[in-house]
């Protein structure tokens, strides 16, 4: 049978402690029952099974990962301050964990603390600058205020882990604002390769019609519309498309769709000016 990570993780920490200090069985059984329960999003048992190794070998050295796990366990039964108490813990014994740094900045913001987060973000990435993760989180929480930093952690996130379309369009929003429109939508495009999502396509779909509405353009919307009938945005990318074509009345049924669906009024109105007065 295939070892677990954690699995794996807790023989070699106690293949390389400096003392004589072994892993028991059950300990090992216990953690990597834990484990498997975890992948199973059966919390619950793996709370049981992290408490249970714990309290067989209070003072082991490798219970740091055991807490960090504890602590996101905790954090998925929506249990705030034992999930913190359980990283605390942790990185009283292990204070340059990145992983129970990361895994702490990961429940502040579950449950909507971003300062506390980034400042583990802060923390772990002076640490190891090389983590894909807190580079990604930190540049989407400082994305309106500091966008120039945010941009140098998105992309560092991006030259370690390209795979994510999160990341990717995010650096669109960026060059976006900025007018940089054509590097925008190669990264929209890319972003929508790894993973379909109606906002980005709404944004992508707005600045190719905003620069071109091509009838390549107005077919993608057609087709964004039918994924995503519901979305405010591409009724209103596509009653651009409709005043582009000089097509009065459709625009005008796309436009009250879209208010319909929750579009900002000023918003709308800044993109296909004023509805024309009723006679």
């Amino acid at each position: 049978m295939r070892r677990s990570l954690i699995f794996t993780v807790l023989l070699l920490a106690a293949m390389s402690a400096a003392s004589s200090q072994t892993l028991t069985r059950t300990y090992i059984e216990l953690a990597d029952s834990a484990d498997n329960y975890m992948k199973r999003e059966r919390w619950e048992d793996a709370e049981r099974m992290i408490m249970g190794a714990l309290r067989h070998e209070p003072a082991n050295r490798s219970n740091w990962l055991l807490w960090s796990n504890l602590g996101v366990v905790r954090t998925h039964r929506d249990n705030y301050s034992g999930a913190l108490e359980a990283y605390d813990i942790g990185l009283s014994g292990a204070p340059r964990s990145t992983v129970l740094l990361s895994n702490r900045a990961w429940t502040h913001l579950y449950f909507d603390h971003p300062g506390e987060a980034m400042a583990d973000l802060d923390r772990t990435i002076s640490l190891d600058s090389l983590q894909a993760w807190p580079l990604k989180m930190r540049g989407l929480l400082t994305m309106t205020r500091t966008p120039d930093k945010a941009l140098r952690d998105l992309h560092r996130s991006d030259s370690i882990a390209s795979g994510d379309a999160a990341v990717k369009g995010a650096i669109a929003d960026i060059l976006a604002a900025r007018g940089q429109t054509a590097d925008a939508v190669d990264y929209y495009e890319a972003s929508l390769k790894l993973a379909p999502d109606d906002m980005v396509s709404y944004k992508l779909l707005l600045i190719l019609t905003d620069t071109g509405n091509s009838s390549d353009t107005q077919d993608r919307t057609i087709n964004a519309l039918a994924k995503w009938p519901e979305n405010p945005g591409l009724h209103l990318v596509r009653a651009l498309q409709h005043k582009k074509n000089l097509q009065t009345d459709a625009c005008e049924r796309e436009r009250l769709r879209a208010l319909s669906l929750g579009a900002d009024p000023v918003l709308v109105n800044q993109i296909l000016g004023n509805p024309p007065r009723r006679q």
